[in-house]
């Protein structure tokens, strides 16, 4: 009886607006920077529900550079999910009735192991495929053993008139807001980094080092 429901509610809607997007998200990415300590490490994107009705949508997953002991896990607050594998696609609900954005969580048991990966999700209306939206949960987990400590921060770098110098060699580094936004970032043959323009705050840099994967805080 469901299933007719939520087939009755899609004709009505495509009739009366063609094929109609039923959810948008104000953001399509996020940034999870974690120590091993802190596993497991989750977050969430907020899906906006367009209709006004409870509609059936699908995701779908691709993995980029996700660690094979990670365990992913997946919540729509429809429905659970865990473990969730590359290329894994299920169901699920936009609800209508929540009083809050439905938030779309994002888990992972990282196991003791530091990585720097993606999980990208496919979300779309399977009676709609073309309306599909791929959001990005983007994980930064560094070992504890090789986070910085305050006392260390100037063996990697420096920052002296809005700019950061790098005091060792690296392979590559990025440059993180406390919400995760990526700001700058540069491979192995940068020196520095000018940082003048970001305004006053708390910022993350990230340093990989061979395999080895180190984040610290810094004022600006």
């Amino acid at each position: 009886m469901k299933k007719w429901i939520y087939i009755l509610v899609a004709l009505v809607v495509f009739n009366s607006h063609g094929f109609a997007q039923v959810f948008h998200f104000a953001d399509s990415s996020t940034t999870i920077i974690k120590t091993t300590a802190q596993s497991p490490a989750h977050w969430y994107l907020e899906i906006y529900n367009d209709i006004g009705v409870d509609y059936p949508l699908r995701w779908k997953t691709h993995f980029f550079n996700i660690p094979a002991a990670w365990n992913i896990n997946f919540d729509t607050q429809a429905g659970y999910f865990d473990p969730v594998l590359d290329g894994d696609s299920a169901d699920f609900m936009l609800l209508d009735s929540l009083s809050f954005p439905q938030k779309l969580i994002i888990g992972a048991a990282t196991n003791n192991t530091p990585g720097h990966g993606s999980v990208f999700m496919d979300i779309y209306d399977p009676l709609n495929p073309a309306g599909m939206v791929t959001i990005e949960y983007e994980f930064i987990i560094t070992s504890v053993a090789a986070g910085i400590g305050e006392e260390e921060t100037e063996i990697f770098f420096s920052i002296h008139h809005g700019y950061i110098e790098f005091l060792s060699s690296m392979d590559e580094f990025s440059v993180y807001s406390v919400s995760g936004q990526l700001l700058r970032s540069g491979d192995g043959n940068s020196t520095g980094c000018n940082i003048l323009a970001l305004s006053s705050g708390l910022y993350f840099l990230h340093v990989r080092k061979g395999q080895t994967f180190y984040t610290a805080k810094f004022s600006r």
